[in-house]
């Protein structure tokens, strides 16, 4: 099946999060 539009972008938003509070807390160790 495909997935929605809405729920493509729900998950990409939170991989996006994801990634960036990610990098943040690689960043704030070094």
């Amino acid at each position: 099946g495909q997935l929605p539009a809405e729920q493509i972008l729900g998950i990409g938003a939170l991989a996006l999060i994801f990634v960036v509070v990610g990098a943040g807390m690689n960043k704030a160790k070094q």
